[in-house]
């Protein structure tokens, strides 16, 4: 199956990826939260030591280090959900294509012609085999 399709929809919303992201989503949202004040105090504790003397941390560089410090986990918090999003495209996109045309064809509303995917999604295999079915009559 050596079709390269482009997607039509950035955002499938299916069932089965909405089960995927939403956790993976109100998890990352929590990891920030708790990373960034964790390591706000972690920055903050080391701004206010030097060489031994306590120093008082100005206000002016606790948010300089706060924004430094959510910027960065925002960041990667954007990778690791756009990570989730790119996998559970890979699972949501072909199954939500089987499913829908091969109700399609048990309304007699398409023809057993082979089902088309993307050769990076990975469900591929399988529909593969559900092609070989469809040639049987």
């Amino acid at each position: 199956m050596k079709n390269e399709q482009k997607r039509k929809k950035f955002f499938l919303a299916n069932e089965f990826q909405k089960e995927i992201l939403m956790p993976a989503l109100v998890t990352n949202i929590i990891l920030i939260l708790v990373v960034t004040l964790l390591l706000f105090y972690l920055i903050i504790d080391l701004l206010s030591q030097t060489t031994g003397l306590q120093r008082l941390v100005t206000p002016e560089q606790a948010r300089v280090a706060g924004i430094f410090i959510f910027g960065i986990v925002l960041f990667c918090s954007f990778i690791l959900v756009h990570w989730c999003y790119k996998v559970s495209n890979r699972f949501a996109g072909p199954l939500g294509r089987v499913t829908r045309e091969l109700q399609e064809i048990i309304d007699g509303k398409r023809d057993r012609s082979p089902i088309i995917v993307r050769s990076d999604d990975y469900l591929a295999d399988l529909i593969s085999k559900v092609n070989i079915l469809l040639k049987q009559k």
